[in-house]
C-alpha cells in the first residue's frame, strides 16, 4: 500500500470518528445530580404543603404513594425510588397527611387488624426535555409533575410541576 493511500485512509477514519462522536444518542450522566433531585422534590413539597386543600383542615388524610414514572434518559430508576422515599419521609414528618404503607388499606391478617384505608393517592412522573441554545450548548430540562387524587371521588385535588434546567456548555 502506498503512503498516500494510507494517509488518506487515516484521515478518513479520523474524520468519520469525529463526525460519529457528535451523533451519539447517549447523553452524559453528569447532567442529573443529587442537588437537582433535592431541588425538584423540595419545590414540590413546599407547594403541596401550602395547598388550600390541606390548610385549615382538622381532618388528617391518609395518603398512599403511587408510581412516579421515569420519562428520562439520564435518570436511573433507583433515583426515582429515592425521590419517592424523600417524598414519603417529608410528607410523614410534615403533619399534612399520614402516609399509608398498607396496600389498599389492609395489612396481613396474621397481625390481627386492619390499617386505615388511604383517602388520597399521590402519583407523578419525571420528564426530560433536551434542546440547544443559540451557542449550541446542550440544555437539559427536568420536570417533576406530581398529582393528588381523592380516592373516593376520583377528583384530582392538587397538581403541580417543578422544573430544573441544566446547561452543558460545549457539549
Amino acid at each position: 500500500m502506498d503512503i498516500k493511500k494510507f494517509s488518506n485512509r487515516i484521515a478518513f477514519v479520523a474524520c468519520a470518528s469525529v463526525l460519529l462522536a457528535g451523533c451519539q444518542s447517549e447523553l452524559p450522566a453528569s447532567a442529573w445530580s443529587k442537588a437537582t433531585e433535592d431541588m425538584l422534590v423540595r419545590q414540590q413539597l413546599q407547594k403541596l404543603v401550602l395547598c388550600p386543600f390541606f390548610s385549615g383542615r382538622r381532618t388528617l388524610h391518609v395518603m398512599s404513594i403511587g408510581d412516579i414514572k421515569n420519562d428520562t434518559t439520564l435518570v436511573a430508576d433507583d433515583n426515582i425510588a429515592f425521590i419517592k422515599s424523600q417524598i414519603v419521609s417529608e410528607l410523614t414528618n410534615s403533619g399534612v397527611v399520614m402516609v399509608s404503607t398498607a396496600k389498599d388499606g389492609r395489612i396481613d391478617p396474621s397481625n390481627g387488624g386492619n390499617a386505615v384505608a388511604p383517602t388520597l393517592r399521590l402519583y407523578g412522573k419525571l420528564i426530560q426535555r433536551d434542546s440547544r441554545n443559540s451557542n449550541r450548548d446542550l440544555q437539559h430540562e427536568f420536570i417533576l409533575e406530581l398529582s393528588i387524587v381523592d380516592l373516593a371521588t376520583g377528583i384530582r385535588i392538587w397538581s403541580n410541576k417543578s422544573v430544573a434546567g441544566i446547561l452543558e456548555r460545549g457539549k
